[in-house]
């Protein structure tokens, strides 16, 4: 059995051969027109990686004219691969121009590229021990562009610490100034991704144990978190708060809204041009901008009496329309969930600028978290926010994402919450974003 005295002889004897090209038998070239050129042993190589193995047969061009080119890699990466086959470690001492740790997270990446696992797991510790000893923010996010951009694998190591780097260097990271952190977040729905559930993961595990403490860094206020959604402030959304201002459309609309007498104006919509809504060209005017120049003589629907929404869902169309009527609408259909419905209502009241329409929306979505849940349905209602709004304020992505950030709290996430964060960066972002306000803000309180 070989003794380690053995090993370090043979260590010495490789040693030898890196430092010596008597033997080389293969060049492999990299570096802006070949600048970098490293004769090595193909025996060693190709004994020590599959990959160069496969590169080397004859069959192919590398094995005939005995180069090979990595020209898309830098010069002191491909050197501290090269270096590793032979020694089985490699130098951070060769590179230029490149932090430690944006250093290891290329190496990781040819090491990924290559299937060499010896040489990741070697990469691992270094990265670990840079990040402790060398820590720089802006190395460490370019480091982490880097990892999240050149590895696949959803439980890749690497991967895994830089988000739990990030999550203990959050303090540091996070504040409002640094919107480099939040772009960050949004480039890389990946590492956002992973934030967010270990942060979950983090609240969940200690739910049991602690009470977490919401305080103000201003006033010092401090108040227990509460797991339900935040209720509207009142007299914004609250229905009881527009029961007044309805009572004169109730009275002067109500009759309108089912008499075709005095209409001089159309709505078609349905896929097929299907249905048909006869309305009072002074009414939806008078409360929607959008229709008073859609209204226009300028414009063909002004001239034909009629605007057609044939890509709109039918269901929809119709609550926009008892809303310029109604001032509200109603859900009276088992077709669709009652959150799905109100997020389609907005989304329509978003396109054409309707702003109390959104206001109403809200309220009613708002509700249909507290009462009607579905995990489906909330995570199909967050594709359609974010495929159809656009402003990172938007008020109904910030309710979404609120009831995400105390889901994850009850609950320890699921691999269908990272696909639809890795889906929807923008997401991933205002998610992983609340999570560092609250982390920032929390205190944990030994629960009596």
């Amino acid at each position: 059995m070989a003794t380690e005295e053995d090993y370090n002889l043979l260590k010495q004897q490789l040693n030898g051969l890196w430092n010596n090209d008597e033997y080389c038998d293969f060049t492999i070239i990299c570096g802006s027109g070949g600048e970098y050129k490293k004769r090595v042993h193909r025996a060693v190589i190709c004994t020590r990686s599959e990959w160069f193995k496969n590169a080397c047969e004859s069959d192919f061009e590398e094995g005939q004219i005995c180069e090979l080119e990595l020209s898309e890699d830098y010069p002191a990466v491909v050197h501290a691969l090269l270096e590793f086959l032979y020694l089985a470690d490699y130098s951070s001492e060769t590179h230029i121009g490149l932090s430690n740790p944006v250093f290891h997270a290329e190496v990781y990446g040819i090491a990924e590229r290559i299937l060499l696992d010896p040489l990741k797991e070697l990469v691992i510790k270094k990265m670990k021990s840079s990040l402790m000893d060398d820590w720089s923010e802006v190395s460490f996010l370019d480091a982490t562009r880097i990892v999240y951009d050149s590895t696949y694998k959803q439980d890749d190591k690497l991967r895994a610490m830089m988000a739990a780097t990030a999550k203990e260097k959050m303090i540091t990271l996070f504040s409002d100034d640094k919107e480099n952190y939040r772009d960050t977040l949004e480039q890389l729905p990946g590492l956002a991704a992973d934030l967010v559930i270990k942060l979950a993961k983090h609240f969940y595990s200690n739910s049991r144990q602690y009470r977490w403490i919401a305080k103000c860094g201003i006033c010092g206020l401090a108040q227990t978190v509460g797991f339900s959604v935040t209720s509207p402030p009142e007299g914004r959304h609250s229905m009881a708060a527009d029961t007044t201002s309805l009572v004169f459309f109730h009275q002067e609309t109500s009759g309108l809204w089912w008499d075709d007498e005095y209409c001089d104006f159309s709505i078609v919509y349905g896929q097929d041009a299907q249905y048909t809504k006869r309305v009072h060209r002074n009414i939806m005017c008078a409360r929607s901008e959008w229709f008073r120049n859609a209204c226009k003589r300028t414009f063909k629907e002004g001239q034909t009496g009629k605007i057609e929404l044939t890509e709109d869902d039918p269901l929809i169309v119709e609550a926009l329309l008892e809303y310029l009527y109604w001032a509200s609408y109603s859900y009276e259909t088992t077709e669709m969930h009652p959150l799905i419905f109100h997020v389609k209502v907005y989304a329509i009241a978003e396109r054409i600028l309707l702003d109390p329409l959104k206001e109403v929306a809200i309220g009613k979505a708002t509700a249909s978290l507290n009462n009607d849940w579905s995990e489906t349905a909330f995570l199909q209602a967050i594709r359609t926010v974010y495929d159809t709004t656009y402003r990172e304020d938007d008020p109904l992505r910030g309710l979404l994402v609120r009831r995400a950030l105390e889901g994850s709290q009850m609950r320890p996430p699921k691999l269908k919450h990272k696909t639809l964060m890795e889906d929807y960066p923008e997401f991933a972002r205002d998610l992983a974003w609340k999570m560092l306000e609250q982390w920032r803000c929390l205190e944990r309180v030994t629960d009596w």
